[in-house]
């Protein structure tokens, strides 16, 4: 893009000084506004998803609109706007929970810095379906002009769709600054930068930032770090959000190198070590609790029984465990055919000797809570996590599954799931959100809510 003669950027200057009051969002009394403006439009300027036609065209549908290349001053275009569900609905879900951003603007008023995209005469009839469509955005009115100035242009006010730091109303709170570029969103912006020229397209690159608000989209795309690495280095936390198909990218092996970082990294991850040495794969396709049970009680140091295989020291398997007490809860032949519910895993665990098991449906309680006890559970001998959730919720085969946890990364905000079904996954970190989500899951079998239980020992 040719630079801007020193008269134009005095021009641009002089009128960012008198620009008309932004329109809050939900923008009330917006649309009697645009009826008394010339034209009885008003002149947006679309830098995102509205810079593409067929994106637009779903929201903007009239007659009267115009649709131009345009650039906008003072301002800088960032990756820092959550989006809320229904967005994710549009776009489809995240790779990863990481991946939830969509375009914002905040102001700078440096005139040196640029946003370029679509001026959009905006209807009257057109803003009851944008206000659904960009919901917690201000209207903030920035000096603007054509893409193709030349010499006698002069700098007229357009509005830019901006969401503030701090919102009015919590629903509105949606700039998040820990969150990475979702990746179709990202798509569908470039391929409408693309339509308007090469130059155009350069400009939406450079000019488009992370979250950081320092590291360019097209810097960011050459850059080879995977996002799931990124998030670390950058301590963002995983996002909370509901899906019922998650992909398995979102997931991470104990054992690939990032997982293995992770476990070196973690802390607190003492159960890990506690419970690794007793690692018990499930003997049956319903024995994922039965397994979990055991291995939890082994570590615990618990009294233990004695049978003939491993006599004389004595030692929990999958076999002696239904001793009368925890056999008169549920059958091990019901179990076998069927698995045990989150209540009735506490149970049969509290039916064993000096071991105390309190269960908790997820819905009671908020994400914070969770991992906030599950920290602290992590560092304990004495004590351990066991969790009850839907594995087609972490984009896994399968329906309900128990499995201990074992460490917990800070910075990447995931637990370690010690998958008792060896057979099927491996030991894998997971976000703590979409953890959440799968323990918020209902349970068919119960017609309640899944869940974690909290095994304790309680020695004399």
């Amino acid at each position: 893009m040719k630079p801007l003669p020193p008269t134009l950027l005095s021009e641009i200057v002089r009128l960012q000084s008198s620009l008309p009051p932004v329109f809050h969002y939900p923008w009330d009394g917006l649309e009697d506004a645009i009826q008394k403006m010339p034209g009885q439009t008003l002149a947006m300027v679309g830098y995102g998803s509205l810079m593409n036609q067929a994106s637009a065209s779903i929201t903007i549908q009239s007659a009267s609109t115009t649709r131009t290349p345009w650039l906008t001053f003072g301002c800088k275009r960032v990756f820092n706007y959550q989006m809320p569900p229904a967005a994710v609905s549009r776009y489809g879900s995240p790779r990863t929970p990481f991946e939830r951003a969509a375009l914002n603007v905040f102001i700078t008023g440096d005139v040196h810095d640029m946003v370029n995209g679509i001026k959009i005469t905006l209807a009257a009839s057109d803003v009851p379906a944008l206000r659904l469509r960009e919901v917690g955005y201000d209207l903030v009115p920035v000096a603007s002009i054509p893409w193709d100035w030349d010499d006698k242009t002069q700098p007229s006010i357009a509005y830019l769709l901006i969401a503030p730091d701090v919102a009015v109303k919590p629903e509105w709170q949606l700039v998040n600054a820990h969150l990475l570029p979702h990746a179709a969103y990202r798509r569908l912006c470039k391929e409408g930068a693309s339509q308007i020229s090469p130059d155009f397209l350069e400009l939406f690159l450079t000019s488009s930032y992370l979250a950081d608000k320092a590291t360019s989209l097209k810097a960011w795309k050459q850059d080879r770090t995977t996002n799931w690495e990124r998030a670390i280095q950058t301590q963002s936390p995983s996002m909370q959000f509901a899906t019922t198909a998650a992909p398995t990218n979102v997931l991470v092996s104990l054992d690939s190198p990032l997982g293995s970082q992770l476990l070196r990294e973690s802390q607190p991850s003492g159960s890990f070590y506690h419970l690794i040495r007793y690692f018990t794969p499930q003997e049956n396709l319903n024995y994922c609790s039965i397994a979990s049970s055991v291995m939890v009680l082994n570590a615990l140091g618990v009294p233990r029984p004695s049978d003939e295989i491993h006599g004389p020291y004595a030692f929990f398997t999958q076999d002696n465990y239904f001793r009368p007490a925890v056999a008169a809860v549920v059958p091990p032949e019901i179990v076998a055919r069927q698995g045990v519910t989150l209540a009735q895993m506490a149970a049969m665990l509290n039916a064993n000797q000096d071991v105390a098991a309190q269960m908790v449906y997820a819905p009671d309680i908020t994400v914070d809570d969770f991992r906030r006890q599950a920290i602290g559970l992590l560092d304990q001998s004495s004590a351990f996590l066991l969790i009850n959730y839907s594995r087609p919720a972490l984009g896994q085969d399968g329906g309900g599954h128990v499995s201990p946890v074992a460490a917990y990364h800070a910075r990447a905000d995931a637990f370690l799931v010690l998958d008792v079904s060896q057979y099927k996954y491996p030991p894998t970190w997971v976000p703590t959100s979409l953890l959440f989500t799968a323990m918020e899951a209902q349970d068919p079998s119960s017609n309640k809510p899944r869940g974690y239980v909290v095994v304790k020992a309680q020695l004399g």
